[in-house]
């Protein structure tokens, strides 16, 4: 029974073996990768961009909130740099906070205009059409908070209180 447990070990250690000095023999046996196989090619050319697949999106998320209040449900939100919007979304409500979340795409290389971010950008945020002064970067496959809070009414509409406008007139003397 030892002899045949030990056997058993034996062809066990053997084939482990086989398998390893198979996976480590010189790259000139056929079916074999060679090192400069596993050197990566040079970047795509303009015609080889549109066959690869997109790049994951740099998403960001969290409260809107101005005063400390809650922005009104549906208020829209952008990302973007430099005036070109990258992506929009609108806030909701989330057990009774006003909250947002939105993914700004990577750029296409197969367009010439700039249509989403690149690693290291800095992306600027809008609330209701108006800017704010809270960046993010843009990195491939992110998720980060990003609360857009702290803003001032003074620098916002506010758009649950419609405005009136009276007209002044003046006489003349």
């Amino acid at each position: 029974m030892i002899v045949a447990r030990n056997r058993g070990l034996s062809i066990l250690v053997l084939s482990v073996l086989v398998l390893v000095l198979s996976c480590a023999a010189p790259a000139t046996q056929p079916g074999l990768i060679s090192r400069a196989e596993l050197i990566p090619p040079p970047p795509p050319s303009s015609s080889q961009a549109e066959l690869l697949p997109p790049s994951l999106p740099s998403s960001f998320y969290g409260t809107v909130r101005i005063d400390g209040e809650n922005v009104p449900e549906s208020t829209e939100i952008t990302v973007g740099n430099g005036g070109v919007i990258y992506a929009r979304t609108v806030s909701f409500l989330y057990e009774g906070i006003s909250v947002y979340n939105i993914n700004a795409p990577a750029d296409r290389m197969d367009t010439p205009e700039r249509d989403g971010g690149v690693q290291g950008e800095v992306l600027e945020f809008t609330v209701a059409g108006l800017h704010t002064d809270l960046t993010a970067i843009w990195r491939c496959g992110a998720n980060e908070e990003v609360p857009l809070a702290g803003m001032h009414e003074a620098r916002f509409f506010n758009l649950t209180k419609p405005l009136i406008f009276l007209p002044f007139v003046m006489r003349a003397p």
